[in-house]
């Protein structure tokens, strides 16, 4: 699945507007013939299923420079474990449906521990989970722990700096006319 669904536990029926775990924590699952898997201890991403599949595909593969994500397939042979420190993103950057405004985007970033919510919006207060003792993220601690929240700023801000945001265009990825046309009659690209 690409998200969850909120059944009220932040009090709405719907697809969640902030990244809160009921819609960004989804099933990964990974089946290798002929190997016997580990489940995963730790954070991983849905930018982590490219590089698992090239890395159950070839050999030696080579993905390309701008993805972000890693292979799982060390860790699901039990040959490697996931950084207890390493973090993950989700955003959401929707407004009124289909719509994307960069200048309503609300960014999640988790950790094992640790769940940071904030938005690019001056009137979004951030919010800090401790995910250990409030799995269901119902009380914010960030007046609580600054130097997390300091911590998760930094973090939000140098992802955001990284050429996957800062020298990006989907018409630069897109070669091919049927496609192209396909994606401007869809709306994602302008004419």
């Amino acid at each position: 699945a690409d998200h969850g669904e909120q059944f009220r536990e932040h009090g709405k029926l719907t697809h969640c507007a902030k990244p809160y775990e009921e819609g960004v924590h989804v099933p990964l699952l990974f089946r290798i013939p002929d190997e016997d898997l580990d489940d995963i201890d730790g954070v991983t991403s849905t930018i982590d299923i490219a590089p698992t599949l090239l890395d159950i595909a070839f050999a030696d593969p080579r993905p390309p420079e701008k993805h972000h994500g890693q292979s799982l397939v060390p860790v699901l042979e039990g040959e490697a474990e996931i950084d207890n420190d390493r973090a993950v993103f989700s955003q959401d950057a929707s407004e009124e449906g289909r719509e994307t405004n960069l200048n309503h985007r609300i960014t999640g970033c988790r950790t094992i521990d640790w769940k940071y919510i904030t938005s690019v919006q001056d009137d979004f207060e951030s919010l800090l989970f401790g995910l250990s003792s409030d799995p269901g993220e119902q009380k914010t601690v960030i007046d609580e722990y600054p130097d997390v929240r300091d911590t998760f700023t930094d973090r939000v801000d140098r992802h955001y700096q990284q050429s996957a945001y800062t020298d990006y265009d989907i018409a630069d990825a897109v070669d091919t006319g049927h496609v192209s046309e396909r994606l401007e009659a869809l709306g994602y690209l302008d004419e």
